[in-house]
């Protein structure tokens, strides 16, 4: 898997690769390569060594004018994947660029892969581009989801979009 070219010119810029792969009875993180403000925490195996899972983390907290994320993450042969985030992701208003963020599954036969992210929040003026790829083979399952809602403006508690 190879990291792609920045998808903006400007702000934050962070890749994330996670190859994760199964071992005798357990799934664990092969391999995990980043740039920027963009990691994994500690693989966990709440649910037993054959799960793992992996919670990402942006530490800005935030996605604001040309901040562009990507994460690329791939599940081989028999390995079952969780992956959520600690909290709700946050796209600011933004004056100048728009931001971005791409991500990629590549799920290998028989395998599981558990996209699961705490809702995204859009606030009034983001300009966003969001994109998500999966690619499974035959075989292999995928359950996601991606939530977004509507951020308040200011104080005065309305939201909306331009």
């Amino acid at each position: 898997m190879l990291l792609h070219e920045p998808v903006v010119a400007r702000g934050w810029h962070a890749r994330l690769e996670l190859d994760y792969v199964r071992r005798d009875e357990a799934t664990v993180l092969a391999s995990r390569r980043h740039s920027g403000p963009l990691l994994v925490q500690k693989p966990l195996h709440p649910e037993g060594a054959a799960v793992c899972q992996s919670i990402l983390v942006h530490p800005p907290g935030g996605i604001a004018a040309g901040d562009a994320l990507e994460l690329n993450c791939r599940v081989g042969t028999d390995a079952h994947v969780q992956i959520t985030t600690p909290g709700a992701g946050k796209w600011y208003r933004s004056e100048g660029s728009e931001s971005a963020q791409r991500v990629r599954f590549e799920v290998a036969a028989r395998a599981v892969c558990e996209w699961l992210p705490q809702e995204t929040i859009l606030f009034d003026g983001a300009r966003a581009t969001m994109e998500t790829e999966i690619d499974i083979a035959p075989g292999g399952r995928f359950l996601g989801w991606e939530v977004l809602c509507f951020g308040r403006t200011a104080a005065r508690g309305s939201a909306g979009t331009r």
